[in-house]
């Protein structure tokens, strides 16, 4: 009998680079049957989908309620109700506290696809939760499956009270509170009570984290953890997508001279301090300073939001391409001639 997987995506298996297709993709090839459960109707998928939502993400806005619409039309409503808004109009932007604000409330009520779950699955597996799912989603799922989840996530929202990233902070490693995000106001602060929902949800579901080595260090240090299976998981490359292409022929995509050499570098905001930037820049301009190319140019392709000053802070030629598609962005790992990656947390 073919076992089944439920595959647990809040964003569109296509998005991020078709991360959650490759996933897939490896489940299939070693004979599961693969189900994915996510935010919105999905189209172009073979496997069978199961939205929250009975309708597709571009008429989304035409599904707003009234109070949707209004923060939708006046933006910093939105953020009013945001504890880490205040901490972020003072300009420090060492952490990054961003995602479910309570995570007795996930952004996504379970009610919308619990009933949805007809089929008996071996095991679910969680890759993004971002704006849809929090623990509490986890809970309920496996209180409806009854089978083991797999968190394979891609940051450290399941081992903190809110933070995607913890930098220098240590709190999470007992027990989240006195936030500094949050301004370090009380000890029962609200990513306290976050933490100890999680606490209360993984100790009463099957749950395993699957990460990287670099997570898995955090993982294992962390007290929420201590009844959690913490192993590796390995790095997916889908190699018939991300393969070498004709370098000339990838750089007249982005109408760039082959007589260059290319370094590139992306991320949705290069100037988050957990992605190296100041380690980029002094890099750059280093190596610009005592490579001597001949009568090459030394050109840096960006890909990710495009900042007008970016072009001061290099003593070389900048070329923005903004945010590229997984095609796109596999054409632009062929057009160069190296890839950077000054992340310090990812």
């Amino acid at each position: 009998m073919t076992k089944k997987v439920l595959f647990v995506t809040s964003i569109s298996p296509h998005k991020s680079a078709g991360l959650a297709i490759d996933y897939i993709s490896v489940l299939e090839n070693l004979g599961y049957s693969v189900d994915i459960l996510t935010k919105y109707k999905e189209k172009d998928l073979k496997n069978r989908v199961i939205s929250a939502y009975d309708y597709f993400e571009p008429e989304a806005k035409q599904h707003l309620s009234l109070a949707q619409r209004i923060k939708k039309r006046f933006p910093f409503l939105s953020k009013l109700h945001n504890p880490s808004y205040y901490f972020y109009r003072k300009k420090v932007s060492t952490y990054s506290y961003l995602i479910n604000e309570k995570e007795d409330m996930p952004p996504v009520p379970s009610e919308l696809f619990l009933h949805k779950l007809e089929e008996k699955y071996d095991f679910a597996m969680v890759l993004f939760w971002h704006f849809m799912f929090s623990s509490k989603s986890i809970g309920d799922i496996y209180q409806k499956l009854k089978a083991p989840i797999f968190l394979c996530v891609a940051d450290m929202i399941p081992m903190t009270g809110g933070c995607t990233y913890v930098n220098n902070c240590k709190n999470f490693l007992e027990h989240c509170g006195f936030c500094p995000v949050l301004g370090k106001q009380r000890y029962e602060d609200q990513t306290f009570i976050n933490y100890s929902y999680k606490h209360k949800v993984y100790n009463s579901s099957d749950v395993v984290f699957l990460g990287n080595t670099w997570l898995n260090e955090f993982a294992k240090k962390a007290k929420l953890f201590q009844n959690v299976p913490v192993r590796q998981l390995l790095c997916i490359t889908n190699e018939d997508f991300f393969n070498i292409k004709d370098k000339k022929q990838s750089r007249n995509c982005f109408g760039i001279s082959d007589n260059c050499f290319l370094m590139f570098v992306g991320a949705v905001n290069l100037n988050l301090e957990r992605k190296g930037f100041k380690y980029l820049i002094s890099a750059v301009n280093e190596f610009s300073k005592k490579v001597n190319m001949e009568n090459k140019q030394i050109l840096l392709m960006t890909a990710g939001q495009n900042h007008q000053e970016y072009y001061d802070y290099f003593h070389i030629n900048i070329k923005q391409v903004g945010f590229l598609s997984a095609s796109e962005l596999s054409i632009a790992y062929s057009a160069s001639d190296v890839f950077l990656c000054p992340s310090i947390e990812d």
